[in-house]
């Protein structure tokens, strides 16, 4: 009787040590899963629970970890994975915001894309954003295509008029010798030698609208700077004198 009851209480005792190496064991096992979520967030409140298929059956904590380990293993490489893509896309975002300061000029539109660039991380809320930057930006360009029209059509007007005042000059240029000649005795004399060369529409047309260009990329980068209209003014009288 009393061999049975000494026999009973190391059964008992062992089972309490099998037990609390158990409990240790888990223990670790959940601190070891708290540090990965530290990284792996697989158990923040918007990622949606899930078993694991076999995952029940195991009745030990060693068994526990052998199952979880292969898991948290390939949770590490798709978020090395993720952490490559997301420094990819960091970097593309920023190059493409670097360029959009320097080259978008319309100031609204600009503002618009970087704002979105540097703020916008959740994805849904991204493609909105992106739908509506691609909308502002076709009516920037639609209104951009009209001004240019526009401006197409009065610069082709200037030019228009500058080549038929350049046709008069030409003209009156080949006439001045014979209308200044002069006769002395039976000999006619030219006061003006000039020669003018044959006229070329297209060579004429093609130097004026590239100096018309260049006279307005001039003017422009004048209205960057302060007192645009006096730096303007002094561009047109050194024009003008020259």
């Amino acid at each position: 009787m009393e061999k049975s009851l000494k026999e009973a209480m190391a059964a008992a005792i062992r089972k309490q040590q099998a037990a609390q190496g158990e409990a240790r064991k888990l223990a670790a096992l959940h601190q070891r899963l708290d540090v990965k979520n530290e990284r792996l967030l697989f158990a923040a409140d918007d990622v949606p629970e899930g078993l694991v298929e076999g995952l029940e059956t195991i009745k030990t904590a060693d068994g526990l970890a052998q199952a979880v380990t292969p898991i948290l293993e390939q949770a590490e490489t798709v978020r090395e994975d993720v952490d490559r893509r997301r420094s990819a896309c960091d970097e593309q975002r920023e190059k493409f915001r670097t360029y959009c300061e320097k080259n978008v000029a319309d100031v609204k539109l600009r503002s618009s894309i970087v704002d979105g660039l540097r703020y916008k991380r959740d994805y849904t809320a991204y493609l909105e954003w992106q739908d509506k930057s691609r909308e502002r930006l076709e009516r920037v360009i639609s209104v951009s295509e009209e001004e240019r029209q526009s401006h197409c059509a009065h610069l082709e007007h200037m030019l228009n008029h500058m080549i038929l005042h350049l046709q008069d000059v030409c003209t009156g240029l080949g006439e001045l010798a014979a209308k200044t000649r002069i006769k002395i005795g039976e000999t006619t004399k030219d006061i003006f030698q000039i020669q003018v060369p044959p006229w070329q529409d297209a060579a004429a047309r093609t130097s004026i609208r590239d100096y018309l260009n260049a006279l307005t990329a001039e003017l422009d980068r004048a209205d960057e700077g302060e007192e645009p209209e006096v730096k303007s003014r002094a561009i047109l009288e050194k024009k003008l004198r020259t």
